[in-house]
């Protein structure tokens, strides 16, 4: 059993898939607004940014910056490594943040309601 992880989400797009997550997964969600989420997960106040809609390159760009310095990254829900722009739109896909790359992310999100 994982301790608990602390979860930044949306405040305005979380909820659906936020259901459960197995019991080997404890997990509070914190929604909060705007860029909060990477200073939060810079700080070491949250473990991952789960992010379930998409949203825009301006949304995030200087977050990966951040997190890519301290050895974390923006990952896609597939765990690849999130590269700006992806396409003509600049629209980012949902993705997860997370500064402990070396994490069971990918038993972590198979936990939760599908995606």
């Amino acid at each position: 059993v994982f301790p608990t992880l602390k979860c930044a989400v949306s405040r305005f797009h979380n909820q659906e898939l936020l259901g459960s997550a197995s019991q080997s997964y404890k997990t509070k969600y914190l929604p909060v607004g705007s860029a909060l989420k990477f200073g939060m997960l810079a700080a070491g106040e949250v473990d991952v940014y789960l992010r379930t809609q998409p949203c825009f390159i301006w949304d995030i760009a200087a977050g990966q910056a951040i997190l890519r310095e301290m050895g974390g990254d923006i990952l896609t829900l597939d765990r690849a490594s999130l590269e700006l722009p992806l396409n003509p739109s600049l629209k980012i896909p949902p993705f997860l943040a997370v500064v402990d790359l070396n994490y069971a992310w990918e038993k972590w999100l198979s936990s939760l309601a599908k995606v």
